[in-house]
């Protein structure tokens, strides 16, 4: 989020995660040095930043969730110390190799 602060004097600010809510608010920054008086430079660098932030949730949506049956004698790999799952699993499938 600072990256469009800085590259284009945008803020963007996002709802309470508990509001369920897919609006975000976007703001030009007018206090900010150097920024443009023109409205139409404005609405580019607000456009700039709204489709880069969709273009973020369309990624999102690629995401997807798989079942992997695990070996038993693996288990203790999957789970890892202190219960760190994913990061356990994803060292695993790293280093593995297939024969």
């Amino acid at each position: 989020m600072k990256q469009f602060h800085e590259a284009h004097n945008v803020h963007v600010y996002f709802p309470n995660e508990s509001l369920e809510s897919s609006h975000v608010l976007l703001v030009y920054d007018p206090l900010t040095l150097g920024v443009s008086p023109s409205p139409d430079e404005k609405k580019k660098h607000l456009d700039d930043v709204a489709r880069e932030i969709l273009k973020w949730a369309r990624d999102a949506a690629d995401v997807k969730t798989e079942v992997v049956s695990v070996e038993k004698r693996w288990h203790e790999f999957v789970v890892g110390n202190g219960g760190t799952t994913l990061n356990a699993y994803v060292c695993l499938l790293n280093s593995w190799t297939p024969n």
